[in-house]
This record gives C-alpha cells, structure tokens and sequence, in this order.
C-alpha cells in the first residue's frame, strides 16, 4: 500500500509526485493522487517509463504511465 506523510496529509495536498524509488505507481489515497512515474533511464522495475499528469478544471485529475519504446542515445 502507499503511505501519505503526515506533512501533505496536513497541507491538504491533492496530488503527491515522487520518484526517488524509480517504481511506477499511481494510487488513490484518502482522495490524494499519488504518483510515481518510474524513470526512463533508471528503472528498478527493468522496463524504462514516464508519467503523464493531465488535469482540467472539469474532472479529476489523471496519471498515466507509458513504457519508453525507445533506448535514448
């Protein structure tokens, strides 16, 4: 499960983003976004990703996570 720290769970935070572990995630969490989008060059999951955030004034926000189909030079 992913944990919120008591620091963006006190600023009201609506989307949490991190990547210090290379993992891809994304998740709900008490209605907080929290996303991961893995790393393009580094991955510790083997398959090199990216996130997308998109967000609107209409809906709630949305994360995707794409595998990168090509190695960089």
């Amino acid at each position: 499960s992913v944990k919120v720290g008591a620091a963006e769970a006190k600023k009201k935070a609506d989307i949490v983003v991190y990547g210090h572990t290379h993992v891809p995630v994304i998740k709900w969490h008490d209605n907080i976004l929290v996303i991961n989008p893995g790393s393009p060059a580094r991955p510790r999951m083997g398959t090199p990703t990216y996130g997308i955030l998109t967000m609107t004034g209409e809906n709630k926000p949305k994360a995707e996570i794409f595998e990168v189909r090509e190695k960089f030079l």
